[in-house]
């Protein structure tokens, strides 16, 4: 019989010096699925503020330059929305409880973010001013230039990227109290 494993009739014990970390375990997930979701939750962004400003400003294509511009359009916008909406959220992924918590609720509260979020983003456009503007030369017709309304959609945008840093699919079984911490339950 092994000194360090329990005779087969006791009960078992917890044994701190064996405690290893299991790579799907709830609390190492919070981390692992922070720079996915960094990533591709800012390039779906990008693509949505860069889609609703075509869609509503009706530049004229006018080579690569502007083809960059689109492109970075939406950067300008998602990166920053990005990294603050994960710095917000930095206590999700720190404090246990509110781990919890957001174990237990991203996965109805993140969706319904990123849709209102999205809907934000359309209406600061709808609402927002139309600007007609003329290109230097005069072989190119006037176009229209749709600025979003700033207030509503920087903060869109803002919620929107928080949906997208902090969500999660729904737990295949309920998370009990404490069994976020503790690698034996």
């Amino acid at each position: 019989m092994n000194l360090v494993e329990p005779a087969p009739d006791m009960p078992s014990v917890p044994q701190p010096w064996r405690r290893q970390s299991r790579v799907g375990s709830a609390k190492n997930l919070a981390w692992v699925s922070l720079p996915f979701q960094f990533f591709f939750g800012g390039a779906i962004l990008a693509g949505i503020v860069t889609g609703m400003h075509e869609l509503w400003s009706q530049l004229p294509y006018d080579g690569l330059m502007s083809l960059i511009g689109i492109g970075l359009n939406g950067v300008v916008y998602a990166l920053p929305a990005m990294i603050l909406a994960a710095l917000i959220g930095m206590p999700l992924r720190i404090s246990p409880r509110q781990r919890e918590y957001w174990f237990r609720f991203a996965w109805i509260v993140t969706p319904l973010m990123v849709c209102a979020g999205i809907l934000g983003i359309y209406l600061s456009y709808q609402f927002g001013t139309a600007v007609q503007t003329q290109i230097s030369n005069s072989y190119t017709p006037e176009y229209t230039v749709t600025s979003p309304s700033q207030p509503l959609h920087l903060f869109s945008v803002l919620i929107t990227a928080f949906g997208f840093s902090h969500f999660l699919l729904r737990p295949k079984k309920p998370v009990t109290e404490g069994a976020l911490d503790h690698p034996s339950k």
